[in-house]
C-alpha cells in the first residue's frame, strides 16, 4: 500500500474479464491474469504472495567445549595439568531451489475495442509463442561453511614453603580459523610466567 496505490492496478484480473476482453493472440487462454505494475515502482504484493519460487536451506550448527582440569600432586605437590578443546563449525545447505514465476499482464482499457488492436500487454513479450514452463526444482549445494578450532594446554605449580610463595605456568594455545574457500587463519601462542612472593608481597 505504500509504494503502489491499490486504485492504480489490481491485484490481478479475475477470470471474467478474459471472457469479456479475450486476448486475440491466445484465444484459448482463460483463468485468472496477474496484473503488473502500471506506472509505479512496485506490483501488488498478491503476485509475490503468488510466486511459486522458493529455497529449502538446511543449517547445522555445532558448539563444543572440552575442559580437562587435573592434579597432579602424586607427581608434585602443587602440581597441575589442565587442557582445552574448543569446536564450533557452521554449515548452511541449498537442499531443494526452484525459480518460477506465472507471467504479469497490464490491460489498456483504451485498446479494448479497437479493431486489430490488443488490449493485453505481457511484461517481457516478444515475438515467439510463450508457453508457462513448467516448475524446475534442483538440488544446491553448500552455500557457506564455517569453522573455528581452539585449544590449548598448560601446566600450572603453585605451592608454599612457609611464608615464600611460588607459582609458575607454561601454556601453549592454537586457533584455526576457516571461511568457505578462504585461507584459514591461524594463531599461535606460548606464554610462560613465574612468580614468587615472601609473606604474600611482591
Amino acid at each position: 500500500m505504500y509504494s503502489a496505490s491499490p486504485s492504480t492496478f489490481p491485484a490481478y484480473f479475475p477470470d471474467w474479464v478474459l471472457e469479456q476482453v479475450p486476448d486475440p493472440v491466445y484465444p484459448d487462454a482463460s483463468g485468472i491474469r496477474l496484473a503488473a505494475n502500471f506506472g509505479q515502482d512496485s506490483a501488488n504484493p498478491y503476485n509475490n504472495m503468488y510466486n511459486g519460487s522458493f529455497n529449502r536451506n538446511l543449517t547445522s550448527t555445532l558448539f563444543t567445549d572440552l575442559i580437562l582440569d587435573q592434579k597432579l600432586d602424586v607427581l608434585l605437590k602443587g602440581l597441575s595439568f589442565r587442557g582445552k578443546a574448543s569446536l564450533s563449525t557452521d554449515y548452511q545447505n541449498l537442499m531443494l531451489t526452484a525459480s518460477y514465476a506465472f507471467p504479469n499482464y497490464q490491460l489498456n482499457y483504451d485498446n479494448i475495442g479497437k479493431p486489430g488492436v490488443n488490449p493485453w500487454f505481457r511484461i517481457g513479450e516478444g515475438n515467439e509463442l510463450y508457453k508457462l514452463p513448467p516448475l524446475d526444482i534442483n538440488v544446491g549445494g553448500l552455500t557457506s561453511s564455517y569453522r573455528d578450532l581452539y585449544y590449548e594446554m598448560s601446566i600450572n605449580y603453585n605451592n608454599s614453603f612457609g611464608k615464600n610463595n611460588i607459582s609458575a605456568l607454561v601454556m601453549i594455545n592454537r586457533q584455526q580459523k576457516k571461511s568457505g574457500n578462504a585461507f584459514p587463519y591461524y594463531n599461535e601462542a606460548l606464554v610462560g610466567r613465574a612468580m614468587k612472593d615472601y609473606s604474600r608481597k611482591d
